[in-house]
């Protein structure tokens, strides 16, 4: 039952991050034009325009918070629960992201300046998979599953793993 939570948890995180940094970069895209959008991302308010500061920061943040946890935060944890925790956020990701990409590229073409950002979930993915700092996120944790060569339990440990971690 453990090892479902890891897994739950590593989905969780994926997807908090994509659609949390596809919500904050609407927003700071409307502020950046005097714009308030709602969680439909539809039009609700005019402000004085803004460089969204605070969605920035938020961004910032909420990812680092994202990294340290997948990195360090599950660092003392078992070898099964760090790859099934960290592997289960890059799948997520993943498919975020491809998902992302290829509902901008399908849509593309309809696309032009009076159309506007996607309404609702879709255009939260469009944006959040499509942000960089998501993939910096994914990346890192890749980077960090690579490094401490997480393989599945029980298989033959290398050579470059330390004794603590063969035991």
């Amino acid at each position: 039952m453990k090892n479902v939570a890891w897994v739950i948890a590593g989905i969780a995180a994926g997807v908090i991050l994509v659609f949390g940094v596809g919500i904050l970069t609407i927003q700071r895209i409307g502020l950046k034009g005097g714009a308030v959008f709602d969680l439909h991302n539809e039009l609700v308010a005019a402000t004085e325009p803004g460089p969204g500061l605070l969605q920035l920061l938020a961004i910032a943040v909420g990812s680092a918070l994202v990294a340290f946890g997948l990195t360090v935060g599950v660092g003392s944890r078992s070898r099964l629960a760090r790859l099934l925790v960290r592997g289960s956020f890059a799948a997520t990701t993943t498919l975020l992201i491809a998902t992302s990409l290829s509902l901008l590229a399908g849509d593309y073409t309809l696309k032009s300046l009076t159309t506007g950002i996607t309404p609702g979930w879709n255009g939260w993915i469009e944006e959040g998979g499509s942000n960089s700092v998501v993939h910096l996120v994914l990346l890192v944790v890749i980077a960090v599953m690579w490094m401490r060569r997480e393989t599945v339990p029980g298989s033959t440990p290398s050579e470059t793993e330390t004794a603590e971690d063969a035991a």
